[in-house]
C-alpha cells in the first residue's frame, strides 16, 4: 500500500474519530436530566409541601379545638356545679363561655375550609406524583439507551484510536506533518479522491500530470485546493 493510500485510510479513520468525539459530546450533554424532569419533580415536591402544611395546620387546629372544648367544659362545670353563687361572677363565666364558643365556631369554620383545601391539595399532589412517575420512567428508558450508546461509542473510540496510531506509525514524520496541517486548514479533509478527472475536494479539473502521479502512488497535490490526491479509491 502506497503512502498516499495509507494517508487516505488514515483520513477515513480520523474522520470517523471526529464523528465519534462529536457523538460522545452530544451524549454527555444529553444524559443530563432535562428541564421536563426537573420541573415535574419540583412541582411534585411543591404540592407535597402544600399537603404537609395543610395537614400540620389541621393538627394544630384540632389541638386548639380540644383545648377550647376543655376550657368550655371547665367553665360550665364552674357555672353549673353549684360552687359559684355570686351573680357577677356567674355572669362573667357565662360571658367567657360565649366567647369560647364563638372562638370554637370560628375555628370549626376554618377547619372545614382547611379540610376542603387539603382534599384539593391531595388530589393535585397525587396528579403531580403520577405525572412525575411517568416522566421519570420515560427518562429512565431514554437514559438507558443513551448509556448503551455511550458504551458503544467508547469501545469504538478505542478501536479507531488504535487503528490511527498503527497507521501513523507507518508514515514518515514529514508526510504526517503536512497531512495534519492540511487537515487543520481543510476541515479535516487533507486527502481528496480523483473523480472523473476532478478533485473530489474542490471539484476543479486536474492536470493530467497530477492525475498520473497520483495513479503511480506518488504524492501529488490539487493545483487549486492543495489537497493530497489519491487515485483508484
Amino acid at each position: 500500500m502506497s503512502v498516499v493510500e495509507t494517508l487516505y485510510r488514515l483520513q477515513q479513520r480520523d474522520l470517523r474519530l471526529d464523528a465519534l468525539r462529536r457523538r460522545k459530546r452530544d451524549i454527555e450533554a444529553a444524559v443530563i436530566e432535562p428541564a421536563s424532569v426537573l420541573n415535574s419533580r419540583a412541582t411534585a415536591a411543591s404540592t407535597l409541601r402544600q399537603v404537609e402544611a395543610l395537614q400540620s395546620n389541621l393538627r394544630d387546629a384540632d389541638f386548639e379545638r380540644q383545648s377550647l372544648n376543655t376550657k368550655i367544659a371547665s367553665e360550665e362545670q364552674r357555672l353549673y356545679g353549684g360552687k359559684v353563687s355570686n351573680v357577677k361572677e356567674m355572669t362573667s363565666i357565662e360571658s367567657e363561655i360565649q366567647s369560647l364558643r364563638r372562638r370554637l365556631s370560628t375555628l370549626d369554620d376554618r377547619m372545614i375550609e382547611t379540610m376542603i383545601a387539603l382534599e384539593t391539595a391531595q388530589a393535585e399532589q397525587r396528579s403531580a406524583a403520577d405525572k412525575l412517575a411517568a416522566i421519570e420512567q420515560r427518562w429512565a428508558t431514554h437514559l438507558a439507551g443513551l448509556q448503551q450508546q455511550q458504551r458503544a461509542v467508547e469501545v469504538e473510540l478505542g478501536e479507531v484510536e488504535t487503528a490511527i496510531a498503527d497507521l501513523r506509525a507507518t508514515l514518515p514524520s514529514d508526510v504526517l506533518a503536512d497531512y495534519d496541517d492540511l487537515r487543520r486548514k481543510k476541515g479535516g479533509r487533507a486527502v481528496a479522491a480523483i473523480n472523473r478527472g476532478r478533485c473530489e475536494g474542490c471539484q476543479v479539473a486536474l492536470p493530467i500530470a497530477n492525475i498520473d502521479r497520483a495513479r503511480l502512488g506518488e504524492i501529488a497535490l490539487c493545483n487549486n485546493c492543495g489537497r493530497i490526491l489519491v487515485a483508484g479509491v
